[in-house]
This record gives structure tokens, sequence and C-alpha cells, in this order.
């Protein structure tokens, strides 16, 4: 795929907007004239939109967080699969299903539904159903799978969303803002920006144009290693290492008041204990 350049995406045809009658006037900043009644998209804009939407896409990666694209126009539909697979993260482009994001709770029951027909298939038990049976178990797993494929893999709610033409995709942009997901939106001349929180103004209707600012938003995340954070079992905010430095300390005191004297280090030794045992109370 070409590198983004301004170049790239002049030859891509991402300049060229909707019809000016059918403009929406928050797209004002980003347009940068009018030629025979079509909005021309300042592509200088699009570059510096796209830059800032791979950092985001770059810090959610760093915090091991899934990224969600979602594109279902033809245009659209095998950019955001090669996209989403070329950076190992997930995608819809079939149709949206809604409460994918809202309700996906009862998403994740569809695909444990994939899981066990699999499994009933590997472990034999297939064999021990009638025909009628096993082939409606079959299709079930087919239809599920026709349109969550993409997100199979995907680990909860994503840290990010990016989407092809957000007026196309206003369910899921709707369920992603519902949610307070971030969403990287390319959209057109008729779009509104203020919707999203990292607008990429573009032809979104140029697979070309897709393809290109897709694949460079994939490259940034494929190359950006995931920090692993490390915390205790018990505490995701940490307190967990701080009760255990506190009852260190603790100890500590009591060995050098036992140094002094047994009457004081039987004292101090019932202080200790009482106090790790309240820390560890209003901890857990």
């Amino acid at each position: 795929m070409a590198e983004l350049t301004l170049q790239s995406l002049l030859e891509a045809g991402a300049h060229f907007g909707h019809q000016t009658s059918r403009w929406n006037p928050q797209m004002r900043r980003y347009i940068l004239t009018a030629k025979n009644g079509i909005h021309l998209i300042n592509l200088e804009e699009t570059l510096t939109c796209v830059q800032a939407a791979a950092q985001k896409l770059a810090q959610v990666q760093e915090n091991g967080r899934s990224i969600l694209f979602v594109g279902t126009k033809n245009q659209a539909k095998d950019a955001v699969r090669e996209a989403a697979e070329k950076c190992k993260q997930c995608y819809v482009n079939v149709r949206w299903l809604g409460g994918l994001l809202t309700n996906y709770s009862t998403i994740k029951k569809s695909l444990k539904k994939v899981d066990d027909i699999d499994r009933m298939e590997q472990d034999g038990t297939f064999k021990l159903l009638p025909k009628k049976e096993v082939n409606r178990l079959r299709k079930k797993r087919e239809r599920i799978l026709n349109f969550l494929a993409g997100v199979k893999e995907m680990k909860g709610l994503p840290g990010a969303v990016v989407i092809v033409d957000i007026l196309k995709e206003h369910i899921s942009l709707l369920e992603a803002r519902r949610l307070k997901i971030p969403v990287i939106g390319i959209l057109d001349t008729n779009a509104d920006p203020t919707k999203v929180e990292f607008p990429i103004p573009a032809n979104d209707d140029s697979l070309k144009t897709v393809q290109l600012i897709l694949d460079s938003l994939a490259d940034v995340i494929a190359a950006t290693p995931i920090k692993v954070v490390q915390r205790d079992n018990k505490d995701d905010e940490g307190d967990g290492r701080r009760r255990i430095v506190k009852r260190k300390i603790i100890k500590t005191i009591v060995r050098k008041k036992r140094l002094k004297g047994s009457g004081e280090a039987a004292e101090e030794t019932s202080v200790s204990d009482a106090a790790a045992s309240s820390e560890s109370v209003s901890h857990e």
C-alpha cells in the first residue's frame, strides 16, 4: 500500500466531497473550496487528522485494549477486514447487530454457542445426534458467524472504534458514544464531525481512499507494542502492592522493638497485627 502523503491522498481521490447542496456546515473548516458544484476537502487537514487518530490508536494499543473497525458498505467491506486482520484487531463488515456494544453480554452468549457447537463436533458428540439436529446446529453456527466472525476474538468492550462513513454506521456510532468509547470516523462533507472525537475528512465513497487511510492506521497499531502493567490480582489500582509494603514496614518496626525488650515487642506486635488486619479488610 502507498505511503500516506498529500500526493497519495490526492491520487486516491480523497479530496472529492459531495455536492455543495448536501454539505454539513460543521465541515466548513475541512473544506478547501468548491468546484463545479462539488466541495473539495483540504487534504492537509485530512493528513493532520489521520496523524491525531493514529496517535490515539497507538495509545489504546499500548494499554492492551482492543480496537474495533466498522464499515459495512461495499466500498469499505474488504478494506475494513484487511486492516483489522493486518493489526490483529476486530471488525464488523457485514451488518451491525444492534446492541453489539451496549448489549455485549448477549453477543458473548451467541459466540459461546459457536464454541459449544465446535466442541461438540470435535469431541464426537455429533456422531450421537440425529443428522437433522447436526444440520440445524451447523446452520446456527454459520448464521452467527456470518455477522460476528470479526468479533469472535474480542475480549470485552473495545478501547476505540474506527468507523467508515458515520452516517451509514449511525447505530454503531450511537452505541459507542453512549458507552463513551472514543470514535475515529472517516467522514465526507455531508457528515457532522462533532459527533466523533477524531474525525478524518475524506471521500468515504472511494475504495482507494478508505484502503489508504485504514492501512495507514493499521500500520501504526501493528507497530505499537503492548505495555503490560503488572498488578496485584485483587487490587487493579495497585492497592494490594501498597498493602504488602505497609505490612513489611510494620514487621520491620516489630523486629526493631524486640531488640529493646520483649515487653515492648509484644505490645508492638499486637498493634502491628491489628493494623495489618484492618488494612487487609479495607482493601478486600
